[in-house]
């Protein structure tokens, strides 16, 4: 039977005993197959201590460097270890230099200068991408979240574990190692005494009229994972189990689903703290059902690009205000369109984990009132964040493809979440599922029909452009089944075009009203961003690189926005976009526009 407590990075052509063997594959790792024949999973917290050797990191290129070493220190344990060799590139620079019988030992016979000889040796005749030092070593393993990080020579180890060197077989002088610890959790004793519930959203997994789903964060996993509720005004409260996960970051993650509840009323409801906690529950939040179709007005908020508020580039200047804004709103719901935490970029945070948990509570005083429901952008995806950091901490309908893609009916509206984090992640079976999708809210006799993602169709700031590509693929879907209102962010200004069809060659008009359109004609196109962060290019917003195009009906890109929409049941829908400077000057209705 093989421990999952040691393993190997590397060592393709070595089985030993009680070790798993490790491989990088697309910047993930997976135990070499041709090392043992059947699966195992590598789930977080579950190793003690990694031994690399000496080519796996170095012949990553340098881009892929952090999301690997993000891997390995997602696998170990609190208090683990990562040991790897490396080539000390200073020593044999000065031995080289100063040295002809050190020269020697760097001599390549494929090359006929003595300087060739040398390059081609240390970057292994061009197989290593990057050559590491220990500076930049250090610098990445600290970025990644590891406490301490060493310079030992081979044979020696600052850990408890006196057997991590026994692969490690690079006696030659011009070698040594780095080692690398993660952090011991801090506040043990508290996580085993228990602590209150953080983290606290709500979101609609099955029928918003009759049901919302409640998820929250404590430190122990002692909990009873209830939820108390009743009806606004009442004086009984009703419980409801729960189940607990473990989260991505530290802590664990509670969730429980309240049913058979009445449409369109207002709901006070409270979250278990961890045991010995006093008091044994959370301060009471209040929510609200979704209505019938056709039998009330409701609104929702649709923001995107929020970042967190007091990065030390003061760069997430509108985040505070939007979060102030929306409580003054009071939408029935949030419609999320990713970017969130940013957490490449906020250097207060040790590791991505605790930026995101700082972003779901800086979130809390709005989602735990008004139900979120998340999309995501670049950032959960690619930059460093991963899909299984974020997607276990929010609750939301099957849909397709794990969750990435789902749908959702409120009132007479039909909400469709579509996964473009990258252009490039558009693919056959998600067009196929959105063309069923909005077939059958269609063929429900749903009145309107919202399509939200990250990417934009219609983007044209210097930081992040639209991909025409994008166009291509979902435009002649949603003119196919008369799709009302688009909504993304991404690129960090605010763009709104006419009604359109015609995409993605033609795009033309069909009003060039300024606020009134017919719903069904046209589908109309808004980029709402950002929603509290600009642009990390140039510290700034988006700023246009073109002028107006025809078809462009309102832009802006000189400060943050959210749009507040508004469904009425006697048929219309009716958008507000607001911008916040965020230094508190009030909001300003900057667009307005209306469809029925």
């Amino acid at each position: 039977m093989i421990s999952k407590q040691k393993a190997l990075l590397g060592f393709k052509a070595i089985k030993q005993d009680e070790w798993l063997n490790l491989s990088i594959n697309n910047k993930l790792l997976t135990v070499t197959p041709e090392i043992w024949n059947k699966s195992y999973s590598l789930e977080n917290n579950t190793i003690d201590y990694i031994v690399c050797d000496y080519y796996p990191l170095q012949q990553l290129p340098i881009y892929d460097l952090l999301s690997v070493l993000n891997e390995l220190y997602r696998l170990l344990k609190s208090g683990g270890v990562i040991r790897f060799c490396l080539f000390d590139l200073d020593k044999a620079i000065n031995a080289y230099k100063s040295s002809p019988s050190d020269c020697d030992y760097f001599w390549s016979g494929e090359w006929e200068t003595t300087s060739g000889s040398f390059i081609a040796h240390i970057t292994n005749y061009g197989y290593l991408y990057t050559p590491l030092t220990y500076e930049f070593s250090e610098e990445l393993l600290k970025k990644t979240g590891f406490q301490k990080v060493f310079q030992v020579i081979s044979g020696q180890t600052k850990s408890y574990y006196t057997d991590i060197v026994e692969l490690d077989k690079h006696l030659e002088q011009y070698f040594f190692s780095v080692e690398a610890f993660k952090a011991t959790k801090l506040g043990t004793q508290k996580r085993i005494l228990g602590g209150k519930s953080t983290q606290i959203h709500c979101s609609w997994v099955n029928s918003p009229n009759t049901s919302f789903t409640v998820t929250w964060h404590t430190p122990s996993e002692k909990n009873c994972v209830v939820v108390e509720y009743r009806p606004l005004g009442t004086t009984f409260w009703n419980r409801v189990q729960g189940s607990t996960k473990s989260s991505p970051g530290e802590g664990y993650l509670h969730q429980a689903t309240l049913s058979g509840l009445f449409p369109n009323t207002e709901y006070e409801y409270r979250t278990s703290n961890d045991q010995q906690t006093k008091p044994r529950m959370s301060e009471i939040y209040q929510t609200c059902t979704a209505p019938n179709a056709d039998s009330a007005d409701f609104s929702f908020v649709f923001i995107c690009d929020t970042g967190l508020i007091g990065r030390l580039d003061d760069n997430a200047t509108g985040t505070k205000q939007i979060i102030e804004e929306i409580i003054n709103d009071k939408p029935l719901f949030i419609l999320g369109g990713g970017d969130y935490a940013y957490a490449n970029g906020d250097r207060r945070y040790t590791n991505l984990n605790e930026a995101i948990d700082a972003w779901f509570n800086q979130m809390q005083p709005i989602i735990a009132r008004f139900p979120f429901m998340a999309q995501y952008g670049n950032h959960e995806i690619l930059l460093e964040e991963r899909f299984r950091d974020w997607a276990p901490r929010f609750n939301h309908p099957k849909g397709f493809d794990g969750e990435k893609n789902y749908s959702f009916d409120v009132g007479n509206a039909h909400f469709t979440a579509l996964f473009v984090p990258d252009p490039s992640m558009v693919n056959s079976e998600q067009l196929t599922w959105l063309d069923a999708d909005l077939r059958k809210a269609r063929n429900r006799g749903m009145n309107w029909l919202i399509v939200y993602q990250h990417q934009p169709i219609f983007g044209h700031g210097h930081s992040h452009p639209a991909n025409p590509q994008l166009s291509q693929l979902l435009s002649p879907i949603f003119e196919k089944y008369q799709v009302d209102l688009h909504l993304s962010g991404h690129d960090q200004n605010y763009e709104r075009t006419y009604p359109l069809l015609g995409l993605p060659y033609n795009p033309t008009p069909i009003s060039t009203s300024i606020n009134h359109y017919q719903a069904g004609n046209g589908v109309v196109y808004a980029k709402v961003s950002p929603g509290g962060k600009k642009s990390e290019k140039k510290n700034d917003f988006s700023r246009f690189i073109i002028k107006q195009q025809s078809f462009m009906a309102k832009r802006d890109d000189t400060a943050h926005h959210y749009a507040l929409v508004k469904v009425q049941a006697i048929g219309k829908l009716k958008i507000n976009v607001y911008s916040v400077i965020g230094d508190s000057t009030p909001k300003q209705l900057i667009d307005s526009f209306e469809l029925r």
